[in-house]
């Protein structure tokens, strides 16, 4: 059938009038001690409303990294992880507002690297029929798929169920056809590439020492890259991947831009702390977005820790 002129009008869309869902859904990842599940806490501490409820899915490392910051536990669900039946389990809760869980507004699930490692065995534990307690049989290519949709539709119910929801990782290094070492989230490539489809901000936590040797300053700082599912249309804050930002610029910008209902013009903010200098090649932790391959075009990170 021939294209219409009221079959293309009934298609326009007014960029104007659309607007990016601001259900803030993020990942941060970094290597142990570089403040990451604290960060995810402080976001998710000022994304929630006064009446409402964090929920932590996490270890028990998650949980203890918080001791050092006990504020950050005020209104905090903790949900100790079991197996990879408790995220879609904790979403519907929320989605139909279960006696106990109509309060969340932010879910936080810390080391979603571990949980999709458990699902993997789990798939693969399924498809031999090898119960628990045995030698797990060998991992194949095929099996990464079905954990990937486990995992991106998990998330995806999250979504649906109207909360924010955060990420922690670890960081994993490779290669790439560069032969440069490239930081990213310690999952496979195919669930990088689906959960990325997902989120609006991926973060890289780094933890440094400045200041001089008599008096050293533990620095945490994150690297933001907005995501392709925001980046046509807006920015978050002044979010950029080529600059160090504070933990507290990070959750100011992202908070600002999950509260408003302006557009990325009237959004930028002043300029963020730890800026690199623009002609020096700085040696660690530096985002390289726009540079992957066919099977990992995520955000990436170039560098060592």
């Amino acid at each position: 059938m021939a294209t219409t002129v009221a079959n293309l009008l009934s298609r326009m869309q007014d960029l104007d009038l659309q607007e990016v869902d601001r259900t803030f859904l993020g990942m941060l990842f970094g290597p142990y001690g570089s403040g990451k599940t604290t960060l995810a806490m402080w976001l998710a501490q000022n994304l929630v409303s006064p009446e409402g409820k964090i929920a932590l899915v996490d270890s028990a490392d998650g949980w203890v990294s918080l001791d050092n910051a006990p504020s950050l536990k005020d209104g905090v669900i903790r949900l100790p992880y079991v197996d990879y039946n408790d995220l879609p389990a904790l979403a519907d809760a929320i989605h139909r507002k279960v006696k106990g869980f109509e309060h969340i507004e932010v879910v936080v699930i810390d080391e979603i690297d571990s949980v999709a490692d458990d699902t993997l065995t789990t798939v693969v534990r399924e498809r031999h029929g090898t119960p628990k307690g045995e030698r797990l049989p060998e991992i194949e290519g095929k099996d990464y798929r079905p954990m990937g949709d486990l995992i991106s539709l998990a998330i995806s119910k999250f979504q649906k169920a109207g909360v924010h929801l955060i990420l922690v990782a670890h960081d994993k290094e490779r290669i790439d056809h560069r032969k440069v070492a490239i930081k990213g989230p310690a999952l496979s490539p195919q669930l990088k590439n689906k959960v990325a489809g997902l989120l609006h901000v991926i973060g890289y936590c780094t933890a440094e020492v400045r200041g001089t040797v008599a008096k050293p300053e533990y620095v945490m700082t994150v690297q933001a890259q907005p995501t392709g599912l925001v980046e046509a249309k807006t920015r978050i804050g002044s979010l950029r991947k080529d600059t160090k930002l504070s933990h507290e610029y990070f959750v100011e910008a992202v908070s600002s831009w999950v509260g408003s209902t302006q557009m990325a013009e009237d959004l930028v903010a002043d300029e963020p702390a730890y800026e690199e200098e623009p002609d020096e090649m700085p040696t660690d932790g530096i985002p390289a977005a726009d540079v992957t391959d066919d099977a990992d075009d995520e955000p990436a990170f170039v560098g060592t820790d």
